[in-house]
C-alpha cells in the first residue's frame, strides 16, 4: 500500500513538474527478467558456485578433523575408566580426556566461526555482484528510456512489504522488457 501511495505521489509530482509537456510517457520493465538475461549474472553465479564448493570442501575437512578429535576424546575417556590401570594411571587418562575435550570444544567453536564467516563472505560477495549487475541494468534501462522519451519506468518485478507486486496492472504495450533484454544480452559482448 505504501509503495502504491509513493508511486501515485511520484506520478503527481511528475505531472506538476511538466504541465506543459502533455501526457507522461510511462513504461514497465521486469528487472527480474533483465537480471536473468545479463551475461555478468551468469559468470557471477558460476564464481559464487565455485567459491561455495571450495567452502564445502574446507568444511568437510574441518568436520573430518572434528570427528577424529571426538574419537580421540572418546578413546581417552574410555581409557580413563580402565580398571586394569592404577588410580594414578586412570587419573592421568582422565586429565588427558579433559584436555582433549577442551581442545574439541575450542575446535568446535572455530568450525562454527569459520562456517559463519564463510557464509557471510559468500552472501556479501553475492550481494556485491548483484548490486553491480543491477546498477548496470538501471543504466541500460535509463538510456533506453531517455532514447525513447519515457518519463517514468516502473519495475513489475518489485514486491512491496505485503509481498504484492508494486505494479498491479500495466497494459502489455507499456512493457519494454523484451526490447531491453536484447540490449542487455549485447552488453557483455
Amino acid at each position: 500500500m505504501r509503495q502504491v501511495v509513493i508511486a501515485g505521489a511520484v506520478l503527481a509530482l511528475i505531472g506538476m513538474a511538466r504541465p506543459a509537456a502533455g501526457e507522461i510517457k510511462v513504461a514497465v520493465v521486469d528487472m527480474g527478467v533483465l537480471l536473468e538475461a545479463h551475461p555478468d549474472r551468469k559468470s557471477a553465479d558460476e564464481l559464487l558456485e565455485k567459491q561455495a564448493d571450495e567452502f564445502k570442501e574446507e568444511k568437510n575437512e574441518l568436520l573430518a578433523r572434528f570427528k577424529e578429535m571426538k574419537q580421540a576424546f572418546e578413546d581417552a575417556r574410555l581409557a580413563a575408566e580402565n580398571k586394569a590401570l592404577s588410580e594414578a594411571g586412570r587419573e592421568k587418562k582422565r586429565e588427558e580426556a579433559r584436555e582433549k575435550l577442551e581442545d574439541l570444544q575450542v575446535f568446535d567453536r572455530e568450525v562454527r566461526e569459520t562456517t559463519l564467516k564463510r557464509q557471510k563472505q559468500l552472501a556479501d560477495q553475492s550481494d556485491r555482484m548483484r548490486r553491480r549487475v543491477v546498477k548496470r541494468l538501471r543504466e541500460i534501462v535509463g538510456d533506453y528510456a531517455r532514447d525513447n522519451e519515457y518519463d517514468l519506468v516502473l519495475d513489475t518485478a518489485n514486491r512491496g512489504l505485503s509481498a504484492v507486486e508494486s505494479v498491479v496492472f500495466a497494459a502489455p504495450e507499456l512493457d519494454i522488457t523484451e526490447a531491453v533484454v536484447e540490449i542487455v544480452r549485447k552488453d557483455g559482448e
